[in-house]
């Protein structure tokens, strides 16, 4: 099961990880802070209790201003 949702993530260009502890973070899906392994971590294992992914198609989409760039992927907020 948890395969299958990371694999649902990854078919989108970004991803917002929310997290209660490190502040929320809008990644393009192939940057090295979204491996299955943090997936798993956070909404397998902790059971989204700090956090969770949402997938996003389209950066116009964004209307959170909690969530900054990730610093590694640098995706273009405009």
């Amino acid at each position: 099961m948890a395969i299958k949702m990371f694999a649902e993530i990854l078919k989108y260009p970004y991803v917002i990880v929310y997290d209660n502890a490190t502040g929320n973070k809008l990644h393009k899906t192939n940057c090295s802070y979204i491996t299955k392994k943090n997936f798993d971590l956070k909404v397998i294992i902790n059971q989204e209790k700090n956090g969770y992914y949402d997938p996003l198609e389209h950066l116009e989409a964004l209307n959170d201003p909690s969530v900054k760039p990730c610093k590694v992927c640098k995706p273009n907020l405009g």
